[in-house]
């Protein structure tokens, strides 16, 4: 099980908890209160309409720390606000991986060999040690013992890397 799908299945049993009028254990209760804050936090320099909202949901993490049970409508909100959590993290991971692609690619194009952080997500994306059956497998063997080397890639090769990391950079975007 990945690092989201755990998170999400403690996300799941929170707000399954709440909806049962179960007590949260404390780990539980930190992690709905986090996200109350959160929001708080991103609603903080908003007109005095969401002021309202503002006293609404210190009004659930009042209750919550109370272990009192909610009302539907604020168990809507908590599995709202938890799952928007869980979309934060998965933008901000995305953005990330994004950015490393783009590094890569930066450090490619001025024939800068690639080092640490940068070789390793390229390699990683790249296939290797394939038997070689067809140009295609001989070409990313190729291309794959280049960027271990620290060779320059010829205009054909860099290319191809470009559109692999286009690939998985377009690909993680379906994480969100």
């Amino acid at each position: 099980m990945d690092v989201y799908e755990e998170k999400q299945k403690k996300q799941k049993e929170i707000v399954d908890c709440l909806k049962r009028n179960e007590p949260l254990t404390d780990k539980m209760l930190e992690i709905a209160l986090n996200s109350i804050q959160i929001c708080l936090l991103r609603n903080c320099n908003r007109a005095d309409e969401e002021d309202i909202f503002s006293k609404f949901l210190n009004n659930i993490s009042s209750r919550m720390i109370a272990r009192q049970s909610l009302s539907e409508y604020e168990i809507y909100v908590m599995d709202d606000l938890i799952s928007s959590m869980d979309y934060e993290e998965r933008r901000k991971a995305r953005k990330s991986r994004g950015a490393s692609y783009g590094h890569v690619k930066r450090r490619l194009s001025r024939n800068e060999p690639l080092t640490g952080k940068t070789l390793e997500l390229a390699l990683d994306l790249v296939p290797y040690n394939i038997p070689a059956k067809d140009q295609h497998d001989e070409l990313f063997n190729s291309i794959y013992s280049k960027l271990n080397a620290g060779q320059p890639l010829n205009e054909y090769e860099y290319h191809i890397m470009v559109d692999v990391l286009l690939l998985h950079a377009n690909l993680s975007v379906g994480d969100v």
